[in-house]
């Protein structure tokens, strides 16, 4: 166990609910990709990766990039639908729209916060990705030596833990095993997991059980048949709502919209 552990039971909200506790504050959301147009409430998207990457026009054609370019949408909708009035911030950080998270990237979102919290009232994180290695706790770094953007990153969590800005991550999908994920690795981040996969959740900080997520607002061409996948164009019209399962980036989402 990372530091200590929580089970908890969360109810996804549909609409018209309340959630019992929210997160008072804004909060900011890091990922690859988001189409900020498909949330309700106050939404301010950063473009923290290069411009080009931000303004280049994606139209995913597979299943596995459909995943990638929809995933920062759907965190965002769900912590929108956990907390309907917190101002959000999403932070595109990807090297691509379907790329990855580094630990560059990661760390260069962070200090955007750092710089921001203070004048917009933000009061949590969410990163639902992995940027690294958590065995040995060590971020993806090209370009920079693995040391200086770790301790860089670990330096930049310290600060906003004293600002009172807690950064939540995803422990990590992992079946079996004792496994973590990068940064959820790191002591002053909540290390978030789902006991779906039991893999991470020894070192996880918080572990949330929660139900499949229906989205009370965003649609999908998928059909029942084809279950619980968001790979799959998403829109506001479609014939079904997107579901995806209970992971530890649900739940990290979860945690940060509720501030556990």
């Amino acid at each position: 166990m990372k530091k200590f552990l929580l089970v908890a039971v969360a109810a996804l909200l549909t609409a018209g609910l309340t959630p019992a506790k929210a997160n008072e504050g804004a909060i900011a959301i890091i990922d690859v990709n988001f189409e900020s147009q498909m949330i309700d409430g106050p939404v301010t998207e950063v473009c923290i990766t290069s411009e080009l990457a931000c303004k280049t026009h994606v139209l995913p054609r597979r299943a596995a990039d459909f995943k990638i370019f929809n995933h920062g949408t759907i965190m965002a909708d769900i912590v929108r639908a956990n907390n309907p009035a917190a101002p959000l911030f999403l932070l595109e950080s990807g090297t691509t729209k379907t790329g990855v998270v580094t630990g560059v990237q990661l760390a260069a979102a962070l200090n955007w916060v750092v710089a921001n919290a203070a004048a917009n009232n933000i009061r949590a994180v969410s990163f639902s990705y992995n940027s690294g290695n958590g065995s040995r706790c060590t971020p993806a770094s090209p370009g920079v030596r693995i040391e200086t953007t770790h301790n860089s990153i670990v330096a930049v969590v310290a600060s906003l833990k004293m600002m009172g800005v807690k950064v939540y991550a995803a422990s990590g999908n992992y079946a079996s095993g004792n496994n973590i994920d990068y940064p959820a690795c790191i002591p002053d981040v909540i290390a978030v997991g789902s006991t779906t996969f039991r893999g991470s959740i020894q070192k996880s900080d918080l572990v949330i059980t929660t139900p499949v997520y229906k989205s009370p607002k965003l649609k999908s061409t998928r059909t029942a048949l084809q279950g619980l996948f968001d790979s799959f164009p998403i829109t506001l019209d479609g014939p079904n709502p997107v579901m995806v399962g209970d992971t530890t980036s649900v739940t990290t989402a979860i945690a940060a919209a509720t501030n556990r």
